[in-house]
Formats: structure tokens, sequence, C-alpha cells
């Protein structure tokens, strides 16, 4: 690999390593969200586990993640993301190892909630490191490859979950993410000391702002998932949603004076960055959760066991992967803006064919088919929405900027997982929502299940439309130039 100066060159070989590596790592983190949520009645029935300990296998990685990813973005921009990501790998490693021996539903969750601190520390640098090595036109291309790595790991993660749950044991669901986190430690030790050179910033660690958002989504989180256990009514959801609520401007009021804020009001000014934002938030209802909802829906209504589901959302996944690569030479003829809005006509066509296609029962080829369309727009759509927002962001601050993406992105799907699986069990009796989680759900409960999914897939399509339109509105304008919250100082190598 030429080098000079102890720092990679420009050349192809050079950038394919570099991309190769981020790409297997997010694939790897991917894998570990893919494999449990595809495996989740395994493992609850192992621990004859509650429906609010179920939903929280699910909720808490998002939500330690989510809190943790500006700031670990911060502290990389600050002291170099080569030792930021290498710790995240061998904690990463460590986590899953730790999670394979846990005795106990509530020892899981914590120990999910270590491995997502390390995942965290993985995806605040991965987008940040595609930034620092490819520009322009490449950027697409390259994010097409990196996003792809997502949806290989929707490819993947499903069906190694369904055969290592059935065939060896929950355990192993967390134990056959170790040797691909060792592949990516070597490659890691290779590869991350030979990259271009960036400009450093000094700055503060926004503690409050990290505070405010922890406490303002854990409120939002725990209060949905109380609706399922105790009603709209209850003292924990009214509670939790007050306080949620009540956080906002407190929120608001600490990241305007904050020195270094974990979300920067002065990104916001930028009408690109501002507007891919919140068409990225919304788009992540059908994003998120339709791989969720669709392998429990397989288990639970179809009576499918964890392989066959895991192998049945293959087409899902497939289309995802097509379509973050062929998205940037869609958007070369077509302009990115053009080409994210036109995506979102597949997703929301695909979703209203999807939904008789499951609760009907009909073949499932008629299933594979909407799914394969639902993943080309999702696809296409997330890989142009990630490169606008990353293509606002000077390189001293791509950081910063990649974090508030995924941290808005990681609300997001926190929120509308949560949201999803309350909507999906919000006709069952309170008693039966437990074995909607064990895939064990009395037929005669059936007719509520599907009541419960058509108001998940409703919302889907709303949202699918509204980050159409928002994206839509998105123009070539002179404050969608490139943020730059501070002056440039020396450049240093990664």
């Amino acid at each position: 690999m030429p080098v000079v100066g102890g720092v990679l060159t420009p050349t192809s070989r050079a950038e394919n390593g570099i991309l190769a590596l981020v790409t297997l790592t997010v694939l790897m983190v991917s894998s570990s969200t893919t494999i449990l949520s595809i495996a989740v009645p395994v493992v609850v029935r192992q621990f004859e586990a509650s429906a609010l300990a179920s939903t929280w296998l699910l909720l808490a990685p998002g939500l330690v993640s989510t809190v943790l990813l500006v700031t670990f973005g911060r502290l990389a921009d600050i002291f170099g993301r080569r030792s930021m990501f290498q710790a995240g790998l061998v904690l990463f490693g460590v986590s899953a190892v730790l999670i394979g021996f846990a005795p106990s539903v509530e020892v899981v969750l914590a120990l999910l909630a270590l491995q997502a601190v390390a995942d965290a520390m993985l995806l605040c640098n991965t987008g940040a490191i595609v930034a620092s090595v490819f520009t322009g036109a490449r950027l697409n291309f390259a994010m097409g490859i990196y996003l792809a790595g997502v949806s290989v790991a929707q490819l993947l993660g499903p069906v190694l979950g369904g055969f290592a749950a059935e065939g060896l044991g929950w355990r192993w669901i967390f134990w056959i993410q170790v040797p691909l986190c060792a592949v990516c430690v070597v490659l890691g030790l290779f590869l991350l000391g030979k990259l271009p050179p960036r400009e450093p910033r000094a700055g503060s660690i926004d503690l409050l702002g990290a505070l405010a958002i922890l406490v303002f989504l854990a409120s939002l989180l725990i209060a949905l998932s109380f609706v399922q256990t105790e009603g709209l009514g209850s003292v924990s959801v009214l509670s939790g949603t007050g306080l949620a609520i009540a956080v906002v401007p407190v929120l608001i009021w600490v990241e305007r004076r904050a020195r270094d804020p974990i979300l920067p009001i002065a990104l916001f000014r930028n009408a690109q960055f501002r507007l891919a934002n919140l068409a990225g938030l919304v788009a992540v209802m059908p994003r998120f959760t339709s791989a969720i909802l669709v392998g429990l829906y397989f288990q639970v209504a179809w009576g499918d066991s964890v392989i066959e589901a895991g192998v049945k959302i293959i087409p899902l996944a497939v289309g995802v992967t097509i379509g973050s690569v062929i998205a940037s030479r869609i958007a070369r003829r077509h302009g990115d803006r053009r080409t994210a809005v036109l995506s979102v006509v597949p997703t929301i066509g695909s979703l209203v064919a999807l939904l008789p296609a499951l609760l009907y029962d009909l073949d499932y080829i008629i299933v594979a088919v909407p799914l394969v369309v639902l993943g080309l727009g999702i696809g296409v759509f997330a890989t142009l929405n990630s490169a606008m927002i990353i293509g606002c962001a000077p390189q001293s601050e791509v950081g910063v900027v990649n974090g508030v993406r995924l941290t808005v992105m990681g609300m997001g799907g926190s929120i509308a997982t949560a949201m999803s699986l309350f909507l999906a069990t919000s006709m069952l009796p309170a008693e039966a929502r437990s074995s909607f989680y064990e895939a064990t759900l009395d037929p005669q409960h059936f007719a509520g299940l599907k009541a419960g999914f058509i108001a998940v897939f409703v919302l889907m399509i709303v949202t699918s439309a509204l980050s159409a339109v928002l994206t839509a509105r998105i123009r070539d304008e002179p404050d969608a130039a490139p943020i730059r919250i501070r002056e440039a100082a020396t450049p240093r190598a990664g």
C-alpha cells in the first residue's frame, strides 16, 4: 500500500482498504441488532421475560447508543478517530462474549447497554472516516457501499441468528459476532494509522446536553413501553410523557448556552442540513421497524421458526443492498434530491401491497416481491440522505455532523421501534402481549394483532410521504453551503 510520510496517498487501493474496514465494522454492528431482533422469542422464552423486559431488549441498545453518539463524535474530532475506533472494536468483542454468559434477562439488558457504548464509539467514526477519504460524487458511491454493509447485515443477521439460536442455543447469537470483530481489529491496526490529514478542533464535552437527551429519550421510551402493560392512562405513562415534554425546553436552553453543544444550533441554520435531517428522522419508521415487525409476524401469525422467519425477510435486505449500491448511479443522472424524492414512491407502493399480502396469508412470493421493492426504496433514500447531510461539513466538523446525523436517526429509530411495538400489540389483551414476544400467541387474538399491524403500516406510509415532502423542499441556496462552525487549525493525521 503506497504511503507518503506515513499517510495514505489517494489511490483506489488505499481508499478501498479503508472503505472495506468501515463497511465490515458497520456490518458487524448492524448484524448484532438484526440477529437479536429475529431471535427475541428464543431469548424471551429462555428467561420467561415479561412484555416490558422483552420490549427493552429491542429498545435499550438504541437508547444508549443514541445518547452517546455526538459526545463520542466530539471526542474523536478532538483527540483523533483511530484510538476510539480500536477501543470500540475491543469493547464490542468483549461485551459480546460476556452477554453469552449472562444468567438472567436483566444482566443481558445491562450488557447490551455496554455493547451499545461500543456501537456509539464505532458508528460516530465510520461515516466520518468515509467522508475524510471520499468527496464529491465519490462520496455518494462510498456511502452506498458503506450503507450496503447495513444491508448485508440485514441479509445475514436474521439467518445467522436463526441458525445459531435453534442449532447452538441463544448464547451463540452473540458469540458468533466475535470472529468478525477480531478481523476488524487486525485491519484497523494496519489501516487506521494511514488516514489522510484532518483539521483538528478544540472544544469541551457537553455533558448536560447528553444528560438532557438521555432523560428525554428514556422518559419517552419508558412511557411507550408501559403502555403495553398498564394502559394509556396509567401513572407511569403519563409521568414519563410529561417528563419528556418538560425536558424539551430545557434541552434547547442548555444547547443554546453550551460552548460545544451536543446538538449545535448553528448546524440547523443550514437549510440542507436541517431539512435532510428532518427527512431522515421521519424516514426511519419503515427503515427501522419493517424487518423487526415482519420477522416477528412470520413467527407469531404464520408459525414459522426463527430460521424460517430469518430466511423469509432476506428479500428486504437484498432490496436495501441493491438500492444502496445503485443510488449514486441514479443520482448522477437525476440529482441527489430528485432521486431521493422519487425513491419514496416504491417505498409507499410496496407498503400498500405488503399489508394485505401479510394479513390474508397469501403465498409467500406475493410477500417477497414487495419486500424487495421496499428495500430498494429504503436503500436509495438512506444513501442519498446520508450523503446530503455529511456533504454539508468540512473535515474539521465531519465527526460532529455525522454524530448529529446518527443521533437524529437513532432518536427517530428508538421512538419508531417503541411506537411500532406499541401499535402492533395495542389491540391485544394485556395478558397476551408477552406471548406475542414469545411467538406463542393464541390464534383467538390474531384479529387484534392484524388490526395493530394495519395501524403500524398506515403510520409507515404517512412518514414515508412526509420524508419525500421535506426532501423536495431542499434547494441549492447560499445557506446550503458547507458548514464551518470554527476556524480551521493545522491539519494532523487521523
